[in-house]
């Protein structure tokens, strides 16, 4: 996780710190590799999700979809 942090303070890229190459974790599950950061898509939202039991991985952003999708509705209401 620091890796990401400090590659993304310097470089303006969480990702950098891998120089090109994967990066592995060994956890319960084995050796494992942790996925790119990916660069947020509104189209196809994922979150990075830490894991310091198993390993990393990425999760659709939907955590309160609904209640975003009525504040963005009614904004265009109120001209906001």
């Amino acid at each position: 996780m620091s890796n990401s942090w400090v590659s993304f303070v310097v470089d303006q890229d969480p990702n950098s710190f891998r120089l090109n190459a994967p990066v592995y974790v060994n956890s319960s599950l084995g050796n494992v590799a942790i996925p790119n950061w990916p660069k947020y898509d509104n189209a196809r939202p994922l979150d990075f999700v830490f894991d310091a039991n198993s390993t990393s991985y990425l999760e659709p952003d939907t955590y309160r979809k609904a209640g975003i999708d009525l504040i963005n509705s009614l904004s265009v209401l109120y001209r906001r």
